[in-house]
């Protein structure tokens, strides 16, 4: 069954498959068939597979049509191997390439006091008859290994990590470039010109103060009329943009771009359901969207109002651990080793509005990413 907020998108189907699904498609959907999964549901994955260059095992769980933890237990019955729904964080150690878990979430080591260690798997449909031959092959690896969901990683994962991922996003750039840190208000030499500068006004306002008042006008307007000068330009190259800018139609033979879209929330409890119907209403395949809601850990109102809310498989809730300063940049810095998409924009959740360039986000040309501050290519 489609969602609601189901997108339109309408690619041409590449020439080797008209007429008829790919090979692995048909595939996937014989082993989901297998499992249990009705067909016409199957049929709608497989459709939606094939236009928007995904797999049936995408759509499906992005289509609400079945619960993640049910699927992914279904898989590990079907592998012989232990489910473990949710992972303690604690028994996850925070070794180097850890973050590589959160954006893509496939293998995870979690140790215990009184046994050997289980290396916890996700699975995807499309490796499943390779793991199970393995394990046919290989019996005595059954008792070192368990199933878990992607969002069960991925929630061990950031809190394993989660103290060192926010000391070093508060430290990089002090320890990196200082000069353009927050930390100095003023490195030596910028102390020393703004002495003589303050000096000179003071000795001019007192020996020539109509000529010094005469002169502190002219400059200041100045840069009133180049700060009004900046917001223009800024203005044309929008409107250039969206002038030229068409509905494009992707490759066929190509899958289409994972779109990340971060939203900083710091007390913003009164706002979030109608952020929600906001980014529902965006206007790309939910399986190829990446929805980070970033919230401070502390701000147990925020959290819960999102926990009330019935959030599709794409979006997820990071907790950002509570440090200094509570920046916005600080949230979406902290969120970034998560991003898994192709691209990705941060939004704003005052309004509740997402313009119309947001609201179909097209894969946009080299040129014009790199013109733009609001798209940034990984």
């Amino acid at each position: 069954m489609a969602t609601e907020n189901e997108p339109t998108v309408r690619r041409s189907p590449p020439d080797t498959v008209v007429g008829g699904f790919t090979p692995a498609l048909k595939q996937e959907g014989r082993l989901l068939l297998q499992m249990g999964i009705g067909k016409p549901s199957i049929a709608r994955a497989m459709q939606h597979a094939q236009a928007h260059g995904t797999t049936v095992e995408a759509e499906l769980l992005a289509s609400g049509e079945i619960d993640e933890t049910i699927y992914f237990e279904a898989l590990a019955e079907t592998l012989g191997l232990d489910f473990m729904p949710s992972i303690d964080p604690d028994r996850v150690q925070d070794i180097e390439g850890l973050d590589s878990q959160i954006a893509r979430p496939e293998i995870l080591r979690v140790h215990h006091a009184s046994r050997p260690p289980v290396t916890v798997i996700v699975p995807s449909l499309n490796r499943l008859s390779g793991l199970a031959a393995l394990l046919q092959r290989t019996p005595m690896l059954r008792p070192s290994l368990a199933v878990s969901t992607p969002s069960a990683v991925r929630d061990a994962t950031w809190r394993a990590g989660s103290q060192r991922r926010v000391s070093a996003v508060t430290r990089a750039l002090f320890e990196t470039a200082p000069l353009h840190s927050a930390r100095i208000t003023f490195w030596g030499k910028q102390g020393f010109y703004a002495g003589i500068v303050l000096c000179a006004m003071i000795v001019a306002a007192a020996l020539v103060p109509l000529i010094s008042l005469l002169m502190l006008h002219i400059v200041l307007t100045l840069f009133y009329l180049a700060n009004f000068l900046v917001r223009f330009y800024a203005l044309g190259c929008a409107l250039l943009q969206d002038g030229g800018q068409e509905q494009q139609q992707s490759d066929a033979s190509e899958p289409l771009p994972v779109y990340s879209v971060l939203v900083a929330l710091y007390k913003e409890e009164s706002v979030v359901a109608q952020l929600v119907q906001a980014l529902n209403r965006l206007d790309w395949p939910r399986s190829q969207l990446d929805i980070k809601l970033i919230c401070e850990a502390d701000d147990t109102a925020t959290i819960a109002a999102l926990k009330a809310l019935p959030l599709g498989h794409e979006y997820e809730i990071v907790l950002v651990p509570v440090h200094q300063p509570r920046t916005k940049p600080k949230a979406l810095s902290y969120a970034l080793p998560g991003v898994r998409g192709t691209y990705a924009r941060s939004m704003t959740p005052k309004t509740g509005h997402i313009p119309d360039n947001c609201a179909r986000p097209m894969p946009p040309s080299p040129r014009r990413c790199q013109r733009s501050s609001a798209c940034r290519r990984r």
